[in-house]
């Protein structure tokens, strides 16, 4: 039989080593976000793997040499994606005319009752705004009155006009005694690491420390330091109010508050409904985004991962989405 008669082998797939896996897997990730990323933040914020500046350099210089990465502006990026430079150029140019804007939400939050801790979270949290974009808020509470602060920010809320209200979007709150969050994924870690304080940074400063797991996804991450200077005051009304709603009053309404919000999202919204958003609302907790965002972009970042292979005939060392649970990330309504 002549060599022409039989099948071809196929070639087997180049296998990558750790160090440049790990940096593929970070621009693959950030790529689901539209999200080009300089050498100065793929230092800290490099997945599975810590590496120097300049070994980041020069598995940099060898992706680039292959193909696989590109850099444009001082943004890296995978093959494919040479939009990316410029749309964040773009994005950030959008999030530096919000500046005021948040600095206005940030002085009206802090001045209500029962607001222990501000950061910045989402797109904002990392330099980029959207053209439909908003201000994101990841909020901490005292003990006790979460749900007083839920209220009482929901019926502010209303007395703004509707392009003020996406000014003040506030998808999680939790109490100070519950700094902990049970879900332990790469999309939670980068949310956590990538939020900005802008009230009270040394509770995060407890925040981070209690939620350290993150340094799983993100080994080289060390949370930013506290700026230095006074500290904001709060203001008369506010401390007044805060007066007026301790002790067993306040308790009190606490839990009213809280098991009529309970009875309205049961009889808006069906279990499955609930589980999917990831929605929480405990006594510590008011968690109301969607929980399903994370595992979009777990899909999106294992797609783009998967086509970078395909194309280049690559196998990329892999790593796990998520660690073990410290409890089960059910939709928990709790009175």
């Amino acid at each position: 039989m002549s060599k022409a008669q039989f099948p071809s082998v196929p070639k087997a797939p180049r296998n990558v080593a750790p160090e440049p896996s790990a940096l593929l897997a970070t621009l693959a990730y950030f790529s689901t976000f539209r999200h080009a990323l300089t050498l100065e933040e793929l230092v800290p914020f490099q997945q599975f793997l810590h590496q120097t500046s300049q070994q980041i350099q020069t598995v940099l210089a060898d992706l680039m040499a292959q193909g696989w990465v590109g850099e444009a502006h001082g943004y890296y990026y995978l093959a494919g994606d040479e939009h990316l430079p410029f749309l964040r150029l773009d994005r950030e140019q959008r999030a530096e005319s919000w500046s005021a804007w948040i600095s206005g939400a940030t002085a009206r939050l802090q001045a209500l009752p029962f607001v222990s801790g501000l950061a910045i979270s989402g797109s904002l949290s990392k330099g980029t705004q959207d053209e439909c974009g908003d201000i994101d808020f990841f909020m901490v509470t005292p003990e006790r009155r979460l749900w007083w602060c839920h209220a009482i920010q929901g019926r502010w809320r209303k007395l703004l006009s509707a392009d003020r209200q996406k000014h003040f979007c506030i998808n999680y709150r939790i109490a100070e005694n519950a700094l902990m969050i049970p879900r332990r994924d790469l999309f939670t870690a980068t949310e956590i690491v990538f939020l900005k304080p802008v009230w009270n940074h040394d509770l995060f400063q407890r925040f981070w420390a209690t939620n350290d797991w993150v340094r799983q996804f993100y080994p080289a991450w060390v949370p930013p330091e506290s700026p230095l200077g006074p500290a904001a005051s709060s203001s008369r009304a506010r401390n007044r109010i805060e007066r007026m709603l301790s002790g067993a009053f306040g308790d009190w309404g606490e839990r009213v508050i809280h098991r009529m919000i309970m009875r309205r999202v049961e009889s808006r919204t069906r279990w499955e409904m609930r589980r999917a958003w990831g929605m929480e609302l405990t006594a510590d907790v008011c968690k109301m985004n969607n929980a399903d965002q994370s595992e979009r972009t777990r899909l999106s970042c294992d797609l783009r991962i998967r086509r970078l292979e395909a194309e280049h005939h690559l196998h990329l060392v892999r790593w796990a989405w998520t660690l073990e649970m410290a409890s089960e990330p059910e939709p928990r309504l709790q009175a």
